[in-house]
């Protein structure tokens, strides 16, 4: 589907901008993207990201000009916390309810098996983690003193060290819950499964890992 706008500003009549509906993303109902295309658009030149003589280092004018993505890296990674919160308070309270069969009439909660109690208590001590690993990131990031390339380093470690585990973790949590961890209303196949939040967090300004990758070797060469 294609949307063609005939005004590309208060003053100026184009027959060049064209708008392309993106096809649906599983999850992402609220939010409709598209890509623009613009054909024989004459800019200002304050639409210019930067100066257009030839850089000495492009890539770190490169990084100063998005810097703003590091923002987005950190703030979006930032929900692994909350989510985490949520899916292991959920599976906790189910597994204190759900009751078995000991022996004679005796029953028990599911919560006395050690193999539902690791999940759970794996994703507390993790939520702890990462609220610590995100004060400290937010206390460098907001420090006008460190380098900018240290900061989008700090955003992109938090990033690595909260997605993956958090994934994992509501898939364990989910499983844990039995068919009541399929449900909507309790969350955490909603964050994990039909909302696919973190799998768009992970690759939202980029894929994590080869990100990761580029750290690594620019901590390696010393730049």
């Amino acid at each position: 589907m294609m949307f063609r706008h005939a005004r590309f500003n208060h003053s100026t009549h184009v027959d060049a901008l064209l708008a392309r509906l993106l096809p649906p993303r599983h999850g992402a109902a609220p939010v409709n993207h598209a890509m623009t295309h613009f054909n024989h658009v004459s800019l200002p030149f304050s639409a210019l990201l930067g100066h257009l003589d030839k850089s000495e280092t492009p890539h770190e004018e490169f990084l100063a000009s998005i810097w703003r993505v590091s923002v987005g890296t950190l703030s979006l990674s930032a929900c692994a916390i909350p989510s985490l919160q949520i899916a292991s308070h959920i599976t906790f309270k189910y597994s204190k309810r759900r009751m078995i069969g000991g022996s004679g009439e005796e029953t028990i909660p599911i919560l006395a098996f050690r193999t539902q109690q690791t999940p759970i208590f794996y994703a507390v001590a993790q939520v702890y983690v990462l609220q610590a690993l995100y004060k400290r990131t937010v206390e460098t990031f907001i420090d006008g003193r460190v380098d900018a390339r240290v900061r989008h380093a700090f955003a992109t470690i938090f990033k690595a060290a909260a997605m993956r585990p958090c994934q994992n973790l509501h898939m364990a949590l989910s499983e844990r819950c039995g068919a009541q961890g399929l449900f909507a209303y309790n969350q955490i196949v909603s964050q994990l499964v039909c909302a696919n939040h973190f799998g768009r967090c992970m690759i939202t300004h980029g894929p994590i890992w080869p990100h990761v990758e580029r750290l690594s070797w620019s901590c390696h060469r010393g730049g």
